[in-house]
C-alpha cells in the first residue's frame, strides 16, 4: 500500500523537537525509583519524531539529524555493562535460591512495572519472590529494558533515514510499520549458560517484528 510522503512528513515535523526527551527517559532510568509503569514504549511517536522533516520555505526534504543531547553509543555502552553486571547477580540469586536452571524461563514485565516470568516454569512463583526481595535488581531490570528498548528504536530509525536518503517512497513503505501504533516489549530469557534478551515490536494490526535479539553466555 502506496503511503503519502506529505502525510508523514508534516507528521514528522510537528513531532521531530520531542525527540531529545529520549534522554530523559534514559536519565530517569538511571533512578532507583520504577522508571516507568510499564516497558512497552509507543514506538511510531519515536519513529516519527526521529524520522524526516521538512523544509517548507524552500520546499526542500531531508532528513533531521538524531539530537546532539542523545549520544546512542553511550548508551550502548551503558546497556552493555549493565546487561553483564545484571545477569551476573540474577544468576547468583537464582542458583542460590535454588530455582532449576537446567529449564528456560523468561522475565519481563506486567503493565505496573513488576518483573514477571512469562508463560510456564516449575519455579516461576520462586522466581518472581526473589526478585520482589531483591528491588534493585528489578530496578535495574527495568533500566536495562529502557535502554535495550532505546537502543533497538534508534537503530530502526537510523536504518529508516538512510533508506530514506535513497528513495523516500520505498523507504516509507518498506518501513510503515514504523508509523503504526504499536509497542516494543522487552524480555530477557535464562537458558542454561545462556541469557538472550530480545526486543519485539507488536503493531495494533497484529503484525510483530523482532528488533533485536542479543545472546550471552555465562559460566556458574
Amino acid at each position: 500500500m502506496l503511503i503519502s510522503n506529505q502525510s508523514h512528513i508534516s507528521s514528522a515535523l510537528s513531532t521531530y523537537r520531542s525527540a531529545a526527551t529520549a534522554a530523559d527517559v534514559v536519565k530517569a532510568a538511571g533512578t532507583k525509583e520504577k522508571i516507568s509503569q510499564q516497558d512497552n514504549v509507543t514506538i511510531s511517536k519515536e519513529a516519527k519524531s526521529l524520522a524526516i522533516f521538512a523544509d517548507g520555505q524552500s520546499g526542500s526534504r531531508e532528513l533531521a539529524p538524531l539530537p546532539q543531547s542523545l549520544s546512542i553509543s553511550d548508551i550502548r555502552q551503558e546497556a552493555a555493562e549493565l546487561s553483564d553486571t545484571l545477569t551476573t547477580k540474577m544468576r547468583g540469586l537464582f542458583l542460590r535460591g535454588g530455582i532449576d536452571m537446567s529449564q528456560p524461563f523468561e522475565l519481563t514485565t506486567d503493565p505496573s512495572g513488576n518483573v514477571r516470568v512469562s508463560g510456564e516454569h516449575p519455579d516461576k512463583d520462586a522466581i518472581e519472590k526473589l526478585l520482589r526481595e531483591n528491588p534493585d535488581l528489578s530496578n535495574s531490570f527495568r533500566k536495562l529494558s529502557s535502554l535495550q528498548t532505546l537502543i533497538a528504536k534508534a537503530k530502526q530509525a537510523q536504518e529508516f533515514q538512510d533508506a530514506y536518503r535513497k528513495n523516500p517512497t520505498e523507504a516509507l513503505n518498506r518501513f510503515a510499520w514504523l508509523f503504526e501504533e504499536g509497542e516494543a516489549h522487552y524480555s530477557m530469557e535464562f537458558d542454561g549458560f545462556d541469557v538472550t534478551q530480545r526486543v519485539n515490536w507488536q503493531g495494533q494490526s497484529g503484525s510483530s517484528k523482532l528488533l533485536m535479539a542479543q545472546v550471552s553466555s555465562a559460566l556458574t
